[in-house]
């Protein structure tokens, strides 16, 4: 004869209500890592019932300067949600509005936040480099979230770019093979300081086969990069320009036939 198993003492609805509880906590695990795992996709449900988007504009910034934070919240199928969620933003530098590293908030569609790069006033030391925004919504059980990223660069105040000038010697050359100008490229600070290790970004306009040696280079510790341009057959007036940050500065080469004399 097999023992009884049935629980002393206890009515029959209290026994089947312990049984049925049981059963709930049972289930919900299992449930819940069907769902986390994404094994119970189909065509009639996405994996997560959230999409989530962060982007930062600009994304470099300057000491004491701001970024704007957008943060777009979609339900797993791309469309508005009915009910606005919760979503965490945390940042690797800078802080938010609320002078943290961390905010809240409630988004129905979209939301922004300013984050701030001051070095003087962060809660924690800010230095140079590449920061990460993170946007999580958390939801379900088990650590369910759905998550993103984006990068925000803090930049020196040392290597913001003042001015940039460009020269060309000659300016005046002739199409035959092998002629070239230099173009030299001189970058200062703000304070009127040359910048080294500053990329400078050579440009053409007005030509169709002319080239550079290098279309990149960066500035020396005096602040210069140079470059060859060859106008490989192009003539007429052929603009090069040269642009370091936001600074841009052009000038003029007369490219001749080769049999032409000034």
């Amino acid at each position: 004869m097999g023992k009884d198993f049935r629980l002393p003492n206890l009515s029959d609805f209290t026994r089947i209500s312990l049984v049925f509880i049981a059963i709930c906590l049972l289930a919900v695990p299992f449930a819940c890592s069907r769902r986390d795992s994404g094994s119970d996709k189909s065509p009639t449900g996405p994996s997560a019932p959230y999409m989530l988007s962060i982007t930062a504009k600009p994304s470099e910034l300057y000491p004491y300067e701001n970024t704007l934070v957008m943060v777009d919240v979609k339900d797993g199928y791309g469309k508005d949600l009915d009910a606005p969620v919760v979503v965490n933003v945390t940042t690797t530098g800078g802080f938010f509005e609320n002078g943290e590293n961390r905010i809240s908030g409630e988004v129905l569609d979209n939301a922004s936040f300013w984050l701030t790069y001051d070095p003087d006033h962060s809660p924690n030391p800010d230095f140079p480099g590449t920061k990460t925004v993170t946007a999580i919504i958390d939801y379900g059980c088990q650590n369910s979230y759905v998550m993103d990223t984006t990068d925000v660069i803090f930049m020196s105040q040392g290597n913001r770019v003042g001015s940039i000038s460009v020269t060309a010697d000659p300016t005046y050359i002739t199409d035959a093979d092998n002629n070239f100008s230099l173009i030299t490229a001189t970058v200062v600070g703000e304070h009127g300081a040359p910048l080294s290790g500053v990329t400078v970004y050579f440009s053409m306009q007005g030509g169709v086969s002319s080239s550079f040696d290098a279309s990149s280079v960066d500035t020396n510790a005096l602040g210069v990069a140079q470059t060859v341009f060859r106008p490989n057959g192009d003539v007429g007036v052929l603009k090069v320009c040269a642009q370091a940050g936001t600074k841009t500065a052009c000038v003029d080469i007369h490219s001749e036939k080769a049999t032409t004399t000034r």
